[in-house]
């Protein structure tokens, strides 16, 4: 009874206190990436080079849910549907060798099968085009079959006819309405000429995936080549990480998470570490390769951005030493408020054959035929390589130079926009627009036939075909402001010049602007651009919401409970102590990189219950 007074007196304490001070939400879920194996990762009932058909009713087995596989455990599971499910796989065969294909099939005693359901094993001859020539089916499995026993069947061998190009070897379960149960199939096995088993995972123990995503992290996507990584280096927290590979056939890689909506005023610190390896890392130099952290922002509530429009219409064929007019027209979509006029370089595989650089002059950007809104439309203005009022994606591919016969002459005024490398660079300044009305956008570009490529010499797309620059125009939902992309903040980017071989920190602070209202992505990306292949890894990421939550709430579910308390004592330090240790910033209120006594008065006033 004592202890049920305590509680609630201190309950009231909490509640009278409550609102005194400001604190924060983590809205980044699983960034020490320990939880796996993520929606693009293994998906443990898909069999390694075993093509599925007719439904989800078709699975690897977990072998310590059924553990009477054949060998290490691992059988292929099918069971009832409407219509016939199974699994294939194609051997490369030629007309007249002798093929044959055989297979294990149990039934389950607790899932036996009867009625009219059946287990199947066939053989197909196709020809190179997948036309079906030939067959032979049997029926492994019935009513009549023995349960909790491995049954052996085959097929052949059969003399591959005229035309031949593949044997394919099908597993299957037949199954209407009057059928019930399930099979089991293992050791399955295809010769030719009774040479050795041709299958490639004929046991199915390993696993398959269903992405290019080897090993999958929880609340993330991957695209490309990524991978949740244990051992190879020493995390930055846990035992975890993503490893994140670019290489000759990919441009990008990375993972990337949807987070909340944030609105004008909300403050979001965004922090991943990154370790870029000594060997196999980021190469290329300044214009090399680089990893970064993105903010993207899309509209509110999962809205979508209608596609956007471009015209990129100037290649190697062009002719050198001439400005070539670009231009592109369309009416903006209903719930459009804002553009953006990008003016770019296209390079869709970097390994091709260097190309020379590709100038800009002169941009226009006009609504409802009216006068040219653009701010600097000449690139006039600007210090040095910059640019006024225009943003550079690729920072160290694009450049201001003076437009006076040294490169290129200028096609207005003294300045022109450079667009070099041996990746996709551009520029880009956002305007104001109105749905239904008519948005004309154009700019001049120029290659020159002098210099050798890429440093100097003519765009030259021969051996690119689909490499090109011109214009584009990107549409803005209402509220939704600009990404924050690579090179885009002060300490977003690590470039292939920067430490090797230890944890480096790269963070965002951003404050939404007036008018806002926008669904936020987090995304680890590394970007190939001037450099060759390159390994990195990210660990401990964490995205704060400073004013969005009043309270510490590090798993982002819109409390403060114990579970935040108990994070809050992993983290604890007192007061100066540095490295903080991951997801530590939800309880750093006052900014000092410490989570010391002052914050945990701070923690204290704000519990809730769970929910």
């Amino acid at each position: 009874m004592l202890k049920t007074r305590s509680v609630v007196v201190l309950t009231v304490t909490i509640l009278g206190l409550a609102g005194l001070a400001q604190a924060r939400q983590n809205i980044l879920k699983n960034g020490s990436h320990e939880a796996g194996p993520g929606p693009n990762g293994p998906d443990p009932r898909q069999a390694a080079s075993w093509t599925y058909f007719g439904g989800r009713s078709v699975e690897r087995t977990n072998e310590a849910q059924y553990p009477f596989g054949l060998g290490p455990g691992h059988a292929l599971k099918m069971f009832g549907t409407s219509t016939t499910v199974g699994a294939y796989q194609d051997v490369p065969a030629a007309p007249g060798q002798q093929v044959a294909v055989s297979v294990r099939g149990l039934t389950w005693g607790y899932d036996a099968i009867d009625g009219d359901a059946a287990a199947r094993l066939k053989v197909e001859f196709r020809q190179a085009n997948d036309d079906l020539i030939s067959e032979l089916e049997i029926v492994v499995l019935d009513f009549n079959s023995p349960v909790d026993t491995w049954i052996p069947a085959s097929v052949g061998p059969l003399a591959a006819p005229a035309g031949t190009a593949k044997a394919r070897i099908v597993l299957s379960f037949t199954y209407t309405e009057n059928g019930i149960g399930s099979a089991f199939f293992d050791d399955a096995a295809l010769t030719i000429n009774g040479g050795l088993n041709e299958l490639d995972n004929g046991d199915f123990e390993q696993l398959g995936t269903l992405a290019d995503n080897a090993r999958g992290i929880d609340d993330f996507i991957g695209f490309n080549y990524q991978e949740k990584s244990i051992g190879v280096i020493a995390a930055r927290d846990g035992q975890a990480v993503v490893k994140v590979d670019v290489d000759a056939s990919q441009p990008y890689s990375g993972i990337y998470q949807d987070t909340i909506d944030l609105q004008t005023g909300d403050r979001i610190w965004a922090q991943t570490w990154v370790w870029n390896p000594s060997v196999g890392g980021l190469s290329g130099g300044a214009g090399g390769s680089k990893a970064a952290l993105k903010l993207e922002f899309y509209a509110a509530g999962g809205g979508s951005t209608p596609p956007p429009t471009e015209a990129l219409e100037f290649d190697g064929t062009d002719p050198v030493n001439t400005w070539v007019q670009v231009s592109t027209s369309a009416v903006v979509p209903e719930g459009i408020t804002g553009a953006r006029v990008v003016i770019l370089r296209y390079i869709s595989d970097p390994n091709l054959p260097a190309t020379g650089p590709v100038y800009a002059d002169s941009a226009v950007a006009r609504r409802n035929g009216g006068a040219n809104v653009l701010l600097n439309p000449s690139f006039e203005d600007g210090v040095g390589n910059a640019i006024t009022n225009w943003n550079f994606f690729f920072t160290p591919l694009v450049s201001a130079v003076a437009g006076n016969g040294v490169d290129v002459p200028a096609q207005a005024g003294f300045r022109v926009a450079k667009m070099q490398g041996t990746g996709t660079a551009g520029l880009f300044q956002a305007i104001q627009v109105a749905p239904g009305e008519t948005l004309d956008v154009s700019a001049f570009f120029r290659h020159r036939s002098t210099g050798t490529p890429p440093a100097g010499g003519p765009f030259n797309t021969t051996n690119c075909p689909s490499c090109a620059a011109g214009v584009k125009i990107e549409w803005i939902v209402g509220g939704v402001p600009g990404q924050i992309d690579i090179g885009g903040a002060p300490n977003n980017t690590l470039f292939a010049t920067g430490a090797q071989d230890q944890w480096v920190p790269l963070w965002i602070d951003y404050t939404m602007p007036p008018g806002s209202h926008a669904s936020v992505r987090w995304t680890d990306i590394v970007a190939k651009d001037g450099g060759t292949t390159a390994t990195v890894y990210f660990d401990a990421g964490e995205a704060v919401v400073i004013n969005f939550f009043d309270g510490g709430d590090v798993d982002g579910d819109n409390d403060q409970d114990l579970r935040d308390f108990a994070h809050m004592q992993r983290v604890f330090s007192g007061s100066g102590v540095t490295p903080m240790l991951w997801n530590t910033f939800t309880f750093d209120t006052d900014f000092d990189k410490d989570v010391d006594v002052t914050d945990w008065l701070t923690l204290s006033t704000k519990f809730t219950a769970p929910n």
